[in-house]
């Protein structure tokens, strides 16, 4: 039997939006508040959709099991596929000795170490969200991804923001342009 998803399982859409929100704010709790590891945060907010799947929306156990296991596979497939390749591209120019090259390249960008760590934490600050844990990974920060989520998040929601003043004009004052 098929299950269908029933779009406002309790009392109104408004509720049944804010308890399909949890798993979210309890994903940007974990990282901003309580300064928890990408990963920890990333499983408690599964687990919190998993059991409002279950619990509020009715999902069969063994569906929600298979959409979550997808939604792993779908996530973790793309930082698998980058990180070999990172791996691959290092263990080549490690063989053929290109690193080295490249390392002393790196090194004289500047002269003094305290500014390449500089440029470095400056580097950081320009993480686009959706690269968070490989970057992390990349740049051996793993349990500072609350620090790159904190700056990502500023500049979503200003994004959204502008984005949303913009579709507020278009279907407002701005109808005419709409076809």
């Amino acid at each position: 039997m098929a299950w269908t998803q029933v779009y406002a399982p309790v009392v109104s859409e408004v509720v049944s939006a804010c308890i399909a929100a949890i798993p979210l704010v309890i994903l940007l709790y974990m990282l901003a508040v309580k300064r928890a590891k990408g990963h920890i945060a990333a499983l408690a907010g599964l687990a919190s959709a998993f059991i409002i799947a279950i619990l509020v929306w009715g999902m069969p156990v063994m569906t929600a099991v298979g959409a979550v296991s997808f939604g792993v596979a779908n996530g973790l497939f793309p930082i698998i596929w980058i990180v070999i390749t990172a791996v691959w591209v290092y263990n080549m120019t490690v063989e053929s000795g290109e690193f080295e090259i490249i390392k002393d390249s790196l090194a004289r960008v500047t002269p003094g170490r305290r500014l390449q760590r500089r440029r470095r934490r400056d580097r950081q600050d320009d993480l686009p969200p959706q690269s968070i844990s490989v970057a992390t990974s990349a740049t051996n920060m793993v349990g500072q991804e609350g620090n790159l989520f904190r700056f990502a998040l500023g500049h979503s929601i200003a994004l959204t923001l502008i984005l949303c003043v913009l579709v507020y004009c278009q279907a407002g004052f701005l109808s005419w342009m709409l076809p």
